[in-house]
């Protein structure tokens, strides 16, 4: 443990019975921050120069755990079963106080004092189910998989501003429910071909659902009455549905390697606004990904490779997320439920 409150522990356990093996292991890791001061100025210049002023002091406290059990059985000498499941899951929890001031020239534009405390928790959980399939002819092989995973992403806030010069005080408590569900099947089968030759082809099927449930209530001036403040965007739903089909081969010739691939993939997308039905749309995608890869073998410890790769990338929950998280007035948050897939294509020359 350091000065700061640092520690982690973990630990890991492997055996074989029978048939049967199992792993797992886990770890834990936790990081207090101490009371520390910061200071923010920022000046935007136009007709008159607005000078933007925050100082104060934070302390934070983080934790997070990793966890991961693989079981495997051996059903026969062609048959193997297996059942996984991971775990990562982080929380924090953060203060802070601050003193805001806005100036124009020698004019006090506005001042205030903020207090914000706010929490939450983040991570992953994952299960999945696989099943292999050997033949008597070498390397040929079938694998049927399916997978779950669960991504939580909920924050707490609470900000209390107190006036001291043309600012409204209010007090708010800020409270966001976001997840992400996902299924996922998968069959793949690789067989042999004449003359190191391999062939390679399989489908994949996903559903992905990320959610989001807000609440905000507020107390203005001297009131102290919390009053919710709906939102239309306070109940969101995001749904994928991800279909792809995908074929590769590989070959090999003396000292030269080669291996190309194809996936067609599409992508029909259902976002859903509950107490706004008008901003709801539905939208589909379809790409096509190749890739290829051209490799020699200078000598046993020496390859030259020349590859071609593109990638696809869904946002996850905390990039879709349209809750507006302004616990901090002055450095508010929110994610784009527009967003599309990212393609990324890139070359690996290697050596």
């Amino acid at each position: 443990m350091s000065a700061l409150g640092r520690y982690n522990a973990g630990g890991n356990f492997s055996t074989k019975v029978g048939k049967m093996g199992i792993t797992a292991n886990y770890n834990y890791n936790n990081y207090r921050n101490p009371w520390n001061d910061s200071e923010y100025y920022r000046e935007t210049y136009g007709t008159e120069t607005t000078v933007f002023k925050q100082n104060g002091r934070s302390k934070n406290n983080n934790g997070h755990q990793y966890g991961s059990l693989e079981v495997s059985y051996e059903l026969d000498s062609l048959n193997l079963l297996s059942l996984g499941a991971n775990m990562w899951r982080g929380n924090y929890k953060s203060k802070s106080e601050l003193d805001v001031r806005a100036m124009q020239g020698d004019a006090r534009l506005y001042e205030y004092d903020q207090f914000t405390e706010s929490q939450g928790n983040y991570g992953s959980m994952d299960m999945n189910l696989d099943f292999q399939h050997s033949t008597s002819k070498k390397d040929e092989l079938l694998t049927i998989s399916y997978r779950f995973s669960h991504s939580p992403n909920d924050n707490k806030g609470y900000t209390s501003i107190e006036e001291i010069l043309n600012y409204t005080p209010y007090r708010q408590r800020n409270i966001n429910d976001a997840s992400t569900q996902e299924h996922t099947a998968q069959v793949n089968y690789t067989t042999p071909l004449p003359k190191n030759q391999t062939l390679e082809a399989g489908a994949k099927y996903i559903m992905r659902e990320s959610s989001s449930e807000t609440e905000m209530f507020r107390q203005e001036g001297a009131s102290t009455t919390w009053v919710d403040y709906p939102r239309p965007e306070s109940h969101f739903s995001h749904i994928q549905h991800i279909y792809a089909a995908y074929m590769g081969y590989a070959a090999k010739w003396k000292s030269f390697g080669f291996k190309a691939g194809v996936r067609a993939e599409g992508t029909a997308l259902n976002v859903k606004y509950k107490h706004s039905p008008v901003q709801d749309f539905k939208s589909d995608f379809f790409n096509i990904v190749p890739n290829a890869t051209l490799s020699y073998q200078i000598n046993m410890s020496q390859t030259i490779r020349l590859g071609y790769n593109m990638r696809i990338y869904r946002p996850g929950i905390w990039y879709l997320n349209p809750y507006e998280n302004d616990t901090d007035p002055q450095n508010v948050s929110y994610g784009n439920p527009n967003l599309d897939p990212e393609k990324e294509s890139y070359y690996e020359p290697e050596l």
